[in-house]
């Protein structure tokens, strides 16, 4: 593969997912609050429909910053329930940064488990420019989570993330976005039926304003059907695409399209490490291993290995059962082996193939078979128990070479050429 394809673009994705640890974030800070008690309203009589207009509410949270919560109308349906029309909540998620949290009507139930339900139009933003939009958001303050079964649109700087429904488990500091999840900027996009977006914990990141944003992030896991598409190539798993600040997992049915050329890799489970541990980067590939009946097309060569095929940018390494066609001049050959290392010659292109394990070599005239074999300028050296076997019968002899350019085949101290077990000349 050539070496600017090992760099991999998740930028877009990973700000997006980003963006849902910031909500998640801001909603620790509401369900930390110590002080933020209903009773605290102080509505003159428990009776059903007591009223307070243009209300603002102060309370802080666990760490003594401040919460402002702000209606046109609070409303008590009974003692302890309330409702709260046109609700601005703003608090303070960071020094510098100031979250808020805005609904058409709010409802608070008090009662062994306290549940916020936030309904019509409901909008997180944050002073760095996030923007999350739904219909529905209820908070289980005991439960620590909050749940939403309306779609999802989350946006920050052109980056957008969608779903139809959504779950944040707050104290292990997971974000799940069930439903046609989808993250997508100009031309990077990601699908699957389901993220999981796995934090740090605030002992692990320290605070957030002095903790760089993409580190908040432990994983991203794309379940279900997953598609990634970038503007250098299309990568596909029917079961899960899993990303990591060093890593990215794909599992089952995992194709691999570069754009460029159309080059494809196939195989059962693909990895790749990162160069970066910053996942918010235009990361470098260190490797990519295809395992499990690898299969790799370009305009050179097709190469297939049973166990796996290793890419790095100065070589391929293939395992068991190892089958590479190659494409020379409008003429192709097979080598076979048990084990293949090819060296590339900074363009992609295959410069030496080692092939050991067995060594087979299909020609258009003939097969020839040895312990090993290097292909080099175009001349395929096949050493040790080397058999040429031809129509009219097989040469035996230390070493062979097989002139790719011409197809010539020469031997050195051939035994002479044998059949049916007879010698016929030398």
């Amino acid at each position: 593969m050539r070496r600017r394809r090992r760099r991999i673009k998740f930028i877009s994705i990973v700000f997006a997912l980003l963006a849902v640890g910031i909500i998640a974030f801001v909603l620790a800070y509401v369900l930390d609050t110590k002080n933020s008690d209903c009773d605290t309203f102080q509505f003159a009589n428990s009776s059903a429909e007591s009223v307070l207009s243009d209300v603002t509410y102060k309370t802080y949270d666990a760490g003594g910053k401040e919460i402002t919560l702000s209606s046109k109308r609070i409303t008590e349906e009974k003692k302890d329930n309330y409702i709260l029309e046109k609700m601005i909540s703003d608090f303070q998620l960071s020094d510098g940064e100031r979250g808020n949290i805005s609904s058409n009507t709010t409802k608070v139930i008090k009662d062994d488990k306290t549940i916020c339900e936030f309904s019509g139009n409901v909008k997180f933003t944050t002073s760095s420019g996030l923007e999350m939009t739904t219909e529905k958001s209820i908070v289980d303050f005991n439960q620590k989570t909050a749940v939403g079964n309306t779609d999802l649109l989350m946006e920050k700087d052109g980056l957008r993330l969608s779903s139809n429904n959504y779950h944040f488990d707050l104290d292990n500091n997971v974000a799940t976005l069930i439903g046609n999840a989808k993250g997508f900027s100009n031309e990077n996009t990601i699908y699957s039926d389901k993220m999981v977006i796995r934090f740090f914990s605030k002992k692990e990141t320290g605070n957030l304003s002095n903790t760089k944003p993409e580190k908040s992030i432990k994983s991203v896991d794309a379940i279900g059907h997953v598609k990634c598409t970038s503007a250098d190539y299309i990568l596909t798993a029917q079961k899960n695409i899993l990303y990591t600040p060093q890593s990215v997992v794909a599992d089952s049915n995992v194709v691999l399209v570069y754009k460029s050329d159309g080059s494809t890799v196939y195989c059962d489970k693909m990895v790749i490490v990162l160069e970066s541990d910053n996942l918010s980067d235009a990361k470098s590939i260190k490797s990519v291993d295809a395992i499990g009946h690898a299969r790799c097309t370009s305009t050179d060569y097709i190469l297939t290995a049973q166990k796996n095929i290793m890419y790095t940018s100065q070589s391929i390494i293939a395992d068991s059962n190892v089958t590479l066609i190659y494409k020379k001049d409008e003429k192709t050959f097979d080598i076979r082996s048990g084990h293949m290392v090819a060296t590339l010659d900074g363009n992609g292109r295959i410069k030496e193939v080692n092939a050991t394990n067995s060594l087979t070599i299909k020609t258009a005239d003939a097969t020839i078979h040895s312990n090993r074999g290097v292909l080099r300028d175009n001349k395929v050296t096949a050493f040790g128990n080397v058999v040429i076997s031809r129509p009219d019968g097989d040469v035996f002899g230390e070493t062979a070479v097989f002139d790719v350019n011409t197809g010539n085949i020469s031997i050195d101290k051939s035994s002479g050429i044998v059949t049916d077990g007879k010698e016929v000349k030398k």
